[in-house]
């Protein structure tokens, strides 16, 4: 029988684990891949060692011969990765050495499918090893973000597509895309807000600049942590110190008066994160992305930009000065309700975040710079720079847009519903309840129709 591989992210560690336990009692055997010493002696005791488990280590002397695999493309991989990126050379080798070992681990196993995070440079290594080997599929369960509390596979690494599953016990889905629409925001973004505001804590920075001292969670062999310790500090020192600096940050009220002028809206990303280094990857330079939009604004249109209230710290106050000397492009409050904008913004703009499905769901013109799976409804469209610059100007690219079809978006709606599964399907840190029974019986549904999906996918 096919094995399942998981590999190890983490504090979505404790819930792959469960899975895990969970498809072995039932007949399916996994294995488990880490980069982490804590997490390898973690996973062993829960039952998966020796052969069981492939634990990829960082050397930054040992040197490797490249491997010869022309579907992988390791510059790539390195660039997005927020650690490996500060020793290239080290990095290129670890990736080298790690295609070796994880071809011949999922070799051994006969694994058919891989689940992971696509964050990390060993994730997306195994995922694009999965797409040369022909017969591997990596998956990425992931929340579908609207509604809240469902989740879904996405193939390769990317968020372009669900994995098409439309397991028959789910039955037709009954909700509408005006459902959708009005159901409550996704549940992490509460919970992001409560860690935001304990990590602003007094107690909190000392807990930081205590582990900063100590490095007691830095694993030497661990290639997502950075292991130079001046850069350690140039980067979560500098996140410290702008965090502070934020506050001096001119941003505007929204009123009135503000909302009067025509404009579109910029939702700005965390950074790094994967939702852009990643997800947007050739389209992470957000202040180069912010000056094109501008610069194809129709006269008196403003350029609206809504900070992430999770990236205060991640940018020095000198990005936000060099973007506001350009006329109407305008940093507002970050605390400015979402419904407020998309209310009233002639389209919106994003590299790949929630708030373009957000507005698709009201008929509301959205761009996205990264290929995204809510692309399908009519009014959210993926776009490069090119279209920009071929365009007379944004106004022409809402206005050649096709017109809401609200029979093709519930189409859309039921087909994302049909291949999405109840659960909650992220860490306990974002959300402490992911372990409770319930939650995990919802999730073994999604994982027990997949299994069957691809059992009759095979029987035919």
């Amino acid at each position: 029988m096919a094995t399942y591989c998981f590999i190890a992210n983490y504090h979505l560690t404790p819930l792959q684990i469960e899975i895990a336990r969970r498809l072995e009692r039932e007949g399916t055997s996994c294995v488990f891949v880490t980069v982490n010493s804590r997490l390898a002696q973690e996973i062993a005791d829960a039952g998966w060692a020796g052969e069981r488990l492939l634990h990829l280590t960082f050397d930054s002397e040992r040197s490797e011969a490249d491997f010869n695999e022309d579907a992988i493309c390791y510059n790539d991989l390195l660039v997005a990765d927020r650690a490996l990126r500060h020793t290239p050379d080290a990095g290129l080798r670890f990736l080298y050495r790690s295609a070796r070992k994880l071809c011949d681990f999922f070799e051994l196993h006969d694994v058919r499918f891989v689940f992971s995070e696509p964050t990390w440079a060993h994730e997306r290594l195994a995922a694009a090893l999965c797409a040369a080997s022909g017969r591997i599929t990596f998956l990425t369960p992931f929340t579908i973000r609207y509604p809240s509390g469902r989740f879904a596979f996405f193939e390769n690494g990317d968020q372009d597509r669900l994995y098409s599953i439309e397991a028959p016990s789910l039955g037709e889905p009954t909700q509408t895309l005006v459902d959708i629409a009005n159901s409550p925001p996704p549940s992490y973004l509460k919970r992001n807000d409560q860690l935001l505001k304990q990590a602003s804590t007094i107690s909190a920075r000392i807990a930081r600049l205590r582990r900063f001292m100590t490095r007691e969670r830095i694993d030497p062999r661990d290639p997502t942590h950075i292991q130079s310790r001046w850069h350690t500090l140039q980067t979560k020192g500098g996140e410290e110190i702008k965090r502070i600096l934020y506050r001096f940050v001119s941003r505007q009220a929204v009123d009135e008066e503000l909302l009067r002028a025509p404009f579109v809206l910029y939702a700005m990303h965390k950074q790094p994160e994967s939702s852009i280094d990643v997800l947007g990857r050739y389209y992470e330079d957000q202040s180069a992305l912010l000056l094109a939009i501008w610069r194809s604004l129709p006269s008196g249109w403003n350029l609206l930009v809504k900070e992430h209230t999770n990236a205060i710290g991640d940018r020095a106050p000198s990005f936000y000065r060099n973007l506001q000397r350009w006329p109407g492009l305008r940093f507002i409050d970050e605390k400015t309700p979402m419904p407020m904008l998309l209310e009233r913004t002639q389209a919106v703009f994003t590299v790949s975040g929630t708030v373009a499905y957000e507005a698709a769901l009201r008929g509301i013109p959205a761009f996205t710079f990264a290929p995204m799976f809510f692309n399908q409804f009519d009014r959210c469209q993926r776009i490069t720079i090119d279209d920009l610059r071929a365009a007379r100007n944004i106004s022409e690219l809402i206005e050649t847009m096709p017109p809401a079809s609200a029979a093709t978006n519930d189409l859309v709606a039921s087909e994302i519903l049909r291949n999405s599964f109840a659960g909650r399907f992220t860490d306990v840190v974002s959300d402490p309840t992911v372990l409770d029974p319930a939650n995990i019986e919802e999730i073994m549904a999604g994982f027990r129709d997949l299994t069957r999906a691809d059992g009759l996918s095979r029987e035919t």
